[in-house]
């Protein structure tokens, strides 16, 4: 009897801390969110970066590695997230982990805003959010930069020679117009 009364009440002091440990990570996830809309109010990119890196608890080994030791994980970008990866595993994993870590903050990933894009990759398998395929791409322009699946920069290229002529024919029409003026 005194082994059950004594199991019985380790099994009640070990819901009462696995309830408390719950309790304090969610006390601790929701401080986190606070921290980073603050941040954001304040337009303080660094520090909503600093935040999103320990909400995601960014895990070693998943990323692009250069150089033997130097390694890109992820590049983030107020409203934007590029995820990087050499094997589709690792990518679903890194889905995964960031649509957990974001919901429990209350963001939810929008599946038809999200593209996935193969960079010298012919895998046919996809990468999937909640169960659901992401859309695959042949290319789409992240940050102002087109990125191709083969990983040139010719189009991208052209467009910005493209951008950078049409302004400076806008700005020449500008001076011509205010040249003008003065007479």
């Amino acid at each position: 009897m005194a082994k059950r009364e004594a199991q019985k009440e380790y099994t009640e002091s070990h819901k009462e801390v696995k309830k408390s440990i719950k309790q304090d990570k969610r006390k601790y996830v929701d401080n986190l969110a606070q921290q980073a809309e603050e941040a954001a109010r304040k337009r303080n990119m660094k520090e909503v970066y600093d935040i999103t890196r320990k909400l995601a608890g960014r895990p070693k080994g998943r990323g692009l590695v250069f150089s033997g030791h130097l390694g890109l994980e992820d590049l983030d970008f107020a409203d934007n997230l590029a995820l990087m990866s050499h094997t589709l595993p690792d990518m679903q994993k890194k889905v995964d982990k960031l649509t957990v870590t974001s919901s429990k903050s209350g963001l939810n990933i929008n599946r038809k805003k999200t593209e996935a894009i193969r960079v010298n990759n012919r895998s046919e398998e996809s990468v999937k959010l909640n169960g659901e395929q992401i859309a695959d791409v042949e290319e789409f322009t992240y940050l102002g930069s087109m990125v191709n699946k083969e990983g040139g920069s010719d189009r991208d290229i052209t467009a910005r020679i493209g951008k950078a002529s049409s302004f400076h024919l806008f700005e020449s029409s500008l001076e011509v117009k205010s040249d003008r003026q003065k007479d």
